[in-house]
C-alpha cells in the first residue's frame, strides 16, 4: 500500500504538468495572433422627405366656375286626330247554325264500366245473432261489451276478446262475434288483415 501511495503522485504530477503546459501554450497562441480591426463603414447622409414649412403657406386660388347654359326643352309631340268617318270597320255577320247531333246509340249511354275498389275498411256483412244468457236474464241484469278482434283477408274474425260490464256476458258476446262474417279490408286493390277492430254489443230487455 505504501508503494502504491508513493508511485501515484510520481506518475500523476508529470502528466498534470504536461496538460497544464499544453493548455497555457494554446491560449497564448490564440491571444498573440494578429488582431485586425473592422473596416470603417462610410456613413450616408439622411435626406428629409417631408415638405418644408414654406410649402404650407402657398394658397392656390381657383377661378370661379362658369354657370351652365339652360337646357333647351324638346319640341312637343305631334297631335294625332282621327275622325269617325275616316275609320273603316268591317261589319260582323251572324248566321244561324243548325246543331248536328248525328246518330246516338242509346245502349252506349247505358254502358257501365266496372271500377276496382282500391281502398276499403273491413265491415260486417250481417248483424251478430246474440242470445241473452239465461243466468243474467233470470237475475234481470243488463250490460254492454266491447269485443276486440282482428279480421283476416277472407273476412273471418280471430283473436276475439270481449270486455264487458259484467263477466256473465263475455262468453256469449265472443261466441256471437266469432259467427259474424266481414268484408275484408282492401289496400291498393288487395285484401289484407285488419287489426284493432272494436265491435260494441249490448244486452238490454225490450220495453
Amino acid at each position: 500500500m505504501l508503494e502504491n501511495s508513493v508511485l501515484r503522485p510520481l506518475i500523476g504530477l508529470p502528466l498534470a504538468g504536461l496538460i497544464v503546459f499544453g493548455l497555457f501554450s494554446g491560449m497564448k497562441s490564440m491571444i498573440s495572433s494578429d488582431f485586425e480591426p473592422p473596416k470603417e463603414v462610410k456613413q450616408r447622409d439622411i435626406v428629409v422627405l417631408t415638405p418644408s414649412s414654406d410649402a404650407d403657406d402657398v394658397v392656390t386660388i381657383r377661378p370661379p366656375l362658369k354657370p351652365l347654359d339652360p337646357a333647351v326643352a324638346p319640341p312637343p309631340p305631334p297631335k294625332l286626330s282621327v275622325r269617325f268617318s275616316e275609320v273603316t270597320v268591317d261589319k260582323a255577320v251572324f248566321e244561324p247554325v243548325k246543331p248536328s247531333l248525328g246518330t246516338v246509340d242509346p245502349l252506349q249511354t247505358l254502358v257501365m264500366t266496372p271500377v276496382a275498389i282500391d281502398e276499403r275498411d273491413a265491415r260486417p256483412i250481417q248483424a251478430p245473432s246474440i242470445v241473452y244468457p239465461d243466468t243474467m236474464r233470470s237475475r234481470g241484469v243488463e250490460g254492454a261489451c266491447e269485443v276486440h278482434l282482428n279480421v283476416d283477408p277472407q273476412g273471418r274474425p280471430f283473436d276475439v276478446e270481449a270486455i264487458c260490464s259484467n263477466a256473465g256476458f263475455r262468453r256469449e258476446a265472443e261466441r256471437a262475434i266469432r259467427q259474424v262474417r266481414f268484408v275484408p279490408k282492401i289496400e291498393r286493390g288487395t285484401p289484407v288483415t285488419r287489426t284493432g277492430v272494436v265491435y260494441p254489443v249490448e244486452f238490454r230487455f225490450d220495453g
